[in-house]
């Protein structure tokens, strides 16, 4: 049986703890992850990078992620992207434009790892999904990857 390469997930987030902490529960997961704490890196990331998920917090300094969203699906289109939140009320229990899905803070880690899992799983049932973003992440790259602050149980 073949085995496939690990999902490659962006986490956009300005809380360094909030960052580490999503880190850590995908990674457990298996997937590869790498974080950024702006819309700004996110971007100069995905210019050059092929990443399979953006998570972007929505609060953020500079971008807001909604704007993220947006300006992310006008230059890649296909380009998944979760937003999480604690402000999802502002959208009247509907998407923003450009968001793929939608996670309210706080949350636990196996309602992340649902939400990762079924947005990944429909870009694998979508075959019309082919224009990715550059070229996949050479292995041992560091995207100014922040050091981990430690577990938290929910976020």
């Amino acid at each position: 049986m073949e085995e496939r390469e690990a999902n490659h997930i962006l986490i956009v987030d300005d809380e360094s703890s909030v960052r580490a902490t999503v880190k850590m529960i995908l990674e457990f997961c298996g997937y590869k992850v790498y974080d950024v704490e702006n819309g700004t890196e996110a971007l100069t990331c995905l210019e050059t990078y092929r990443f399979d998920l953006v998570i972007t917090d929505y609060s953020m300094f500079g971008i807001k992620g909604d704007a993220l969203a947006q300006l992310i699906k006008e230059r890649w289109p296909a380009q998944l992207v979760m937003m999480v939140t604690a402000y999802a009320d502002m959208w009247g229990g509907a998407k923003p434009q450009g968001v793929d899905a939608l996670l309210c803070k706080p949350f636990a880690a196996n309602e992340l790892k649902a939400a990762v899992i079924d947005l990944l799983a429909t870009r694998d049932n979508d075959s019309s999904q082919t224009d990715k973003p550059s070229s996949p992440i050479p292995p041992g790259i560091n995207l100014g990857t922040r050091p981990n602050l430690g577990p938290s149980e929910t976020v």
